[in-house]
Parts: C-alpha cells; structure tokens; sequence
C-alpha cells in the first residue's frame, strides 16, 4: 500500500465508512517525541554512545595522551552517534505521522505502518480491561487487554503494543495527548457496549491498572 492509497479513505485512518449508528468519539495520533524516547529508546541509545566516547577519553588518558589529545581521538564516534540517533528520530516521527487512532462507540481502530500500512480493527467485544499510564511529560498509554481467547500479533501492531508482554500481547494508545480525557471516552464506550451487549458475562469486564507508578485504571463497571 502506498501513501496515496490513504487518498481513497472515506475517513483518514479508517478503511470504510462506520456502519450505521457507529459514532467517531474521537481519533488522533501518537506523539513523536514520546514515541522516540519509549518506543525507539533514543535516550537510552544517546546515553550509550556518551559512554563510549567517556570510554574512548579513558583509555586515550591511561595510554598517556593528553587531555586535548584523548578528546579528538574520541570524537570518531559522533558521526556513528548522529547518524544512528537521526534514524532513530526519523523512524519515531514517520511511525507517528503514519499512525491514526480512532476510537468509536463500537471498537478501537489502529492504523499505522510506514513501508507496509495496516489497520488492526479492537471490537469492545473483545476487550476485558484497560489500563492508564500518564508519563511525566504529560503523554500517556492505554494499553487494553483483550479477553483470553482473543489474540493480536506484536509484529503487526508494533510499537502500538504494552511492553514486555510477550505471551499475551495488549494493544495500546501510546504516547497521546490529554490521556486521561481520552481514557474517559473509551470507559464511557466500553460502560455503554458492557449495557448494550447483555449476552456478555459482567464477570469478563473489570478495571485494570498499569502496575506502574502513576498508573490509573480505566473503569468499565457500570
């Protein structure tokens, strides 16, 4: 699929029109920064190739160079280091650019992708619980977790996924813009779909947290 085929979305960042009585409560896209920095771990990688020229400058000392002279000779790795935090920075942004978020009374619709879009389709149905997380720079996650006979593929919705859960991946609202009016909307819809499907066992619908600091539960009780 190529970029122009998003010329023949009826909506950007939905494949089709929404059946009748769907209503869009809301669509959006990830953050790059926050993207960058918990996606794509450029700070972690920036820190690395620090360390490697701190390393550089060590050794260039105990080998009885002088200061000014350890300094250069570590400076081969800046070239190494921009190039590979730029790939990086580019990479997060073109994810982000290319990833719609669209949230309906009915489901939860990724789209994303640079060289291969998809559109990963999450009914309400399917989902047992979700999750808040609200990161110091204001961004937050919503992963959701699905019900266990429901399944989604890591390599398809990549980096749209809840870390370091490999066994049962959780799709997930990463690095968005007021998350906590965001995860109020999917509450309300996930409330209003728990009332509206009454072959659905209350049992399957409770709130879940991230298990991390700052984390809040999104609740699905009526």
């Amino acid at each position: 699929m190529s970029h122009d085929e998003y010329a023949v979305e009826p909506i950007p960042g939905l494949p089709e029109e929404p059946p009748r009585g769907e209503i869009i409560l809301w669509q959006g896209r990830p953050q790059w920064w926050p993207t960058a920095r918990r996606a794509f771990q450029i700070n972690k990688v920036a820190v690395y190739f620090l360390l490697l020229g701190a390393w550089g400058v060590r050794s260039g000392l105990s080998d009885g160079l002088a200061w000014a002279d350890a300094v250069q000779n570590s400076l081969g790795i800046v070239v190494p280091a921009l190039l590979g935090l730029s790939l990086l920075a580019a990479l997060a942004y073109g994810y982000a650019r290319m990833t719609v978020y669209t949230l309906t009374t009915s489901r939860l619709v990724i789209r994303s992708g640079i060289a291969l879009p998809t559109t990963v389709n999450i009914p309400f149905a399917q989902v047992q619980s979700a999750g808040l997380k609200v990161h110091a720079d204001g961004s937050g996650d919503i992963p959701l977790k699905l019900l266990p006979d429901q399944s989604v593929s890591r390599l398809v919705l990549w980096p749209h996924v809840r870390p370091w859960h490999w066994r049962k991946v959780q799709p997930m609202l990463r690095g968005i813009a007021e998350p906590q009016r965001i995860a109020e909307l999917l509450g309300t819809a996930l409330r209003a779909k728990l009332h509206d499907d009454v072959a659905a066992p209350a049992s399957q619908w409770r709130p879940a947290s991230m298990a991390q600091p700052h984390s809040t539960p999104v609740s699905m009780r009526a």
